[in-house]
Order: structure tokens, then sequence, then C-alpha cells
């Protein structure tokens, strides 16, 4: 091994391919699919297209997010837990079919997002909880009651948590479906 300044130089044997060969790396794939041929993927344009834009576990693809909503709330074990309201910050992605709202523009074909951060703010006045688990899937619940949404995921986060380390946050993540 030859050494050029400090760093030795990394020597290795020769491919058992020639030049120019994949190894072990797969070919690219060609598409099977001929021209003029319709396109059948996920979200094509065309009839039964709204039954297309599903996922593979049937819920829609369609997601309103819902990004570090702040709010203060009951949630703990410790006695400065309990008595006490700390700030919490909640993500929610909430899977409602948006395809009627993309086309008419109208408040009514969709889930109002207002509502939903007014339902998530009242839980957190309302209720006191222990575990963070229990105040996400509490959320989850009350959001899958919401007309026209499919399926939830809820992230719940605290935002000064009560331990010694320097931990910036700790939460959970839950998905639930209707």
């Amino acid at each position: 091994m030859r050494s050029h300044g400090r760093i030795p130089v990394v020597e290795r044997p020769d491919p058992p391919w020639p030049p120019g060969h994949l190894g072990h790396r797969a070919p690219a794939r060609t598409s099977a699919r001929q021209p003029g041929t319709p396109d059948h993927r996920a979200g094509g344009a065309g009839q039964g297209s709204r039954h297309r834009r599903r996922l593979v576990t049937g819920v829609s693809a369609d997601v309103i997010e819902l990004r570090d909503l702040r709010v203060s709330a009951f949630c703990g074990v410790l006695p400065e837990e309990t008595t006490r309201r700390q700030p919490i910050a909640l993500d929610l992605d909430v899977h409602v079919d948006l395809t009627a709202a993309a086309t008419s523009d109208d408040l009514a074909e969709t889930v109002d997002y207002g509502s939903l951060c007014a339902l998530v703010a009242g839980i957190a006045t309302d209720e006191r909880f222990s575990l963070l688990e229990r105040f996400a899937g509490r959320v989850a619940e009350a959001v899958l009651a919401v007309d026209r949404v499919e399926a939830v995921t809820v992230v719940v986060r605290k935002l000064r948590p009560p331990v010694a380390e320097a931990l910036g946050t700790s939460g959970v993540r839950i998905h639930r479906r209707a």
C-alpha cells in the first residue's frame, strides 16, 4: 500500500467483470406498457380514478396536515405535572378524500382544519391525562368521529419533558382508522 501524505491510498483489486458491466446491480427497469395504453397507476386520470387514490390499506392518500399545534394541558404522573399545565405540541395527519373539495373549492366538501384545532384544544383544556399515549388516543378518537375522516396519525410531544438529561421533546405517534 502506498501512502501519499497522511491518508493511505486504498487499492482495490480489478473487478471480475469487464468495464461498463453492472456488476451486482440490477439492470434498469423498462416499462412493460405499450405506447397508447392507459396508465393504471394510483391517481391516474380517467373513470374510477377516485378509487385509485386510495392506499393499499383502503385509506385515502389525501391528507390534511396540522403541524405544531400548541396547547397547554395536564399530562404526566409526577406531582408537578398533575398540578400545573404544561406546553404540548401536536401534529395531525388527517386522511380525507379531498377529490370533491379540490374540484368545487367549497369548504363544505372537506374537513375544516380550524374546527379540528378547536376540537384538540378543547380536549387539552377539559381533560387530564397521565400518559401521552392516552392523550394521543383521545385526540384520535375525537378526530375519527368527524364526518369524512377515514384515518388519523397523531403525534403528541411534551415541550419540556421532566428529565435530568438535555432532552428537547418527548412524544408518541399513533395511527388509527375509522
